[in-house]
């Protein structure tokens, strides 16, 4: 689509090789020896699971072809399949990485559980008939019994990982040029708005409710447990207002496969789009909006990030840096400030500041088809996207990108 030069990108480049992560290690998994993978390691491994079979499908009837016949099969094939991935749960489907984010929670503060899909019901559907993850309801009073805050960030972990997978799809559709068409961020953003919105409807299951339930009552038994509160308007009130607030996941063009805008310059074209993001904290929940800017080799993403607790409002900010040429390097990384309620509390005004610092190196062999690399972060005390630990943590990653196909 064109307008005095300006673009709509809606397809790969010609002949762009898939890009695979395979997340070998994770030093996550030796500070926490319950767990199997890390909230990473999962996601990005679903993430493989995902694009993989959306090409696979893509190669039955091209959506990138200039037949409408086949545009029109070849999306209803990939988005058939992408339904299938967000609705039905089995090892390695969204819902397994959902119930793996509570997994890794559950595991940095030393309590054993285990996911569902792998060891229990290895496929349900979730949304109809809700599987939990498998640690008793005493277990869950003593975590917020102990630390009312870990129990609030047990009970968003599984949406937050969630999240975490569409963002890291989109990711790799902008900076790396995927080339598969996906509906799969569409629907998991529908997916969990859905989900909320059951929980808004007066339950007393779910993680949106021990999500509210802890944030109103830390003082009291979870949900389920005798002496717990009972929720309220006030409760169902919040919740309804979070599923409102989660509909703003709908604006994201490249959850509607449409990769960037490109405007003409004098030199090299520049690519950008934008997206809204709402995410539950363990403090309240986080309104942010995302800035994706690729000019030539360099690329960045920005996240203005607008964080709210009841009452008060914290501002933070983060760039990512796509990967780029370094000698004979590839680097990449992260860098975010941010301000956050002193403790991750939810009703106080007072603010703690905290950094989270991501740096990949990656060596590329095999003319940039293999690259193996060695990643690390370090973060402050708070609460950060993909990071069990709201301590101050250290964590070292390596693995092995494939360029492929």
């Amino acid at each position: 689509m064109h307008a005095d030069g300006f673009r709509v990108v809606t397809r790969p480049a010609p002949a762009q090789e898939l890009h695979l992560d395979l997340p070998v290690v994770d030093t996550f998994d030796f500070d926490a020896p319950n767990v199997t993978f890390s909230m990473q390691q999962a996601t990005v491994l679903t993430g493989d699971l995902v694009s993989l079979g959306e090409l696979g499908v893509s190669r039955i009837s091209d959506p990138f072809s200039d037949s409408p016949v086949r545009i029109g099969l070849g999306y209803t094939l990939i988005s058939t399949f992408d339904a299938l991935m967000t609705f039905v749960a089995f090892p390695l489907s969204p819902s397994w990485t959902h119930e793996e984010g509570h997994h890794a929670v559950l595991s940095a503060i030393g309590v054993h559980s285990s996911n569902p899909f792998t060891f229990q019901q290895p496929v349900a559907l979730p949304l109809l008939d809700p599987v939990p993850i498998d640690v008793t309801q005493n277990t869950v009073a003593g975590i917020k019994a102990a630390n009312p805050v870990q129990c609030v960030h047990v009970g968003i972990s599984g949406i937050n990982n969630a999240y975490l997978l569409a963002y890291q799809l989109e990711d790799n559709v902008f900076f790396r040029g995927q080339p598969t068409a996906s509906f799969l961020p569409a629907m998991m953003y529908f997916a969990n708005t859905t989900y909320m919105g059951i929980c808004a409807q007066g339950t007393t299951f779910g993680d949106c409710n021990l999500w509210v339930d802890g944030l109103y009552h830390p003082a009291l038994p979870p949900l389920g447990s005798a002496g717990a509160a009972a929720p309220g308007a006030i409760e169902h009130g919040y919740l309804q207002t979070q599923f409102y607030l989660s509909l703003l996941n709908l604006l994201d063009p490249l959850a509607y496969t449409v990769r960037a805008f490109e405007v003409p310059t004098a030199t090299q074209p520049v690519r950008f789009n934008l997206a809204v993001r709402h995410i539950p904290t363990p403090f309240g929940y986080e309104i942010r909006g995302d800035v994706f800017f690729r000019r030539g080799d360099f690329g960045m993403r920005l996240e203005i990030q607008n964080a709210f607790n009841d009452g008060h409002y914290f501002p933070g900010l983060a760039a990512v840096l796509a990967p780029i040429e370094a000698g004979p390097l590839h680097l990449s990384g992260r860098s975010s400030v941010w301000a956050q309620p002193s403790g991750l509390s939810f009703t106080t005004g007072s603010a703690m500041v905290g950094i989270d610092e991501v740096l990949r190196l990656g060596l590329p062999l095999a003319q940039g088809r293999v690259l193996p690399y060695l990643e690390g972060e370090g973060k402050t005390a708070g609460w950060v996207l993909g990071n069990p630990f709201l301590g101050p943590s250290v964590t070292v990653r390596s693995g092995v990108e494939l360029n492929v196909f």
